[in-house]
């Protein structure tokens, strides 16, 4: 079964985000390099990875337990990473 990649962030307020690095929101030339992201509120949105990465700090196993379950019983099967690695690819 193939893992998804994941990095787990937290705002400053507390609030986990779940960036997902590989996955593109859309094809549209406009939001090229936005990527899929997931939050217990509005759920599944777009991303600015850099700027997510600029204004969060990194979530610990215990801030993110709940998040990871909540995706985890949508059926993905996680690979938590701590950054997006420069050879993977958007698809």
């Amino acid at each position: 079964m193939e893992q998804t990649p994941v990095v787990f962030r937290i705002y400053p307020q507390g609030d986990v985000l779940a960036l997902f690095p590989t996955f593109n929101h859309s094809a549209q030339a406009a939001n090229y390099g936005k990527c899929v992201c997931y939050q217990h509120l509005g759920q599944h949105g777009e991303a600015d990875y850099p700027g997510c990465i600029d204004s969060t700090k990194p979530a610990t196993p215990d801030q993110y337990a709940d998040l990871k379950r909540e995706l985890e019983g949508l059926g993905y099967v996680l690979k938590v990473q701590t950054k997006r690695h420069h050879t993977q690819r958007l698809v």
